[in-house]
């Protein structure tokens, strides 16, 4: 892992942009819908509620070093 430390701020850059892609992908309007609304189906609402767990695990890793010292410290 110590070999891909030059490329972290690169990394992060990629990880933060595919998810605001993939958010962009997941909430914008299908063509097909009417100006009232459309029904959501089960597939989209699945592929939705998979995207926020992977978004909150994306932000975990990236926000690890600074929780784990704390957790470390606290812990001990």
């Amino acid at each position: 892992g110590a070999q891909f430390v030059p490329f972290q701020p690169y990394l992060i850059g990629v990880s933060l942009g595919l998810l605001a892609y993939s958010f962009y992908q997941a909430y914008r309007r299908d063509a097909t819908c009417a100006a009232d609304g459309c029904d959501v189906p089960t597939s989209l609402r699945r592929r939705r509620i998979t995207l926020w767990f992977v978004s909150i695990v994306v932000v975990g890793f990236l926000t690890a070093n600074w929780w784990a010292n704390w957790l470390i410290y606290w812990s001990l």
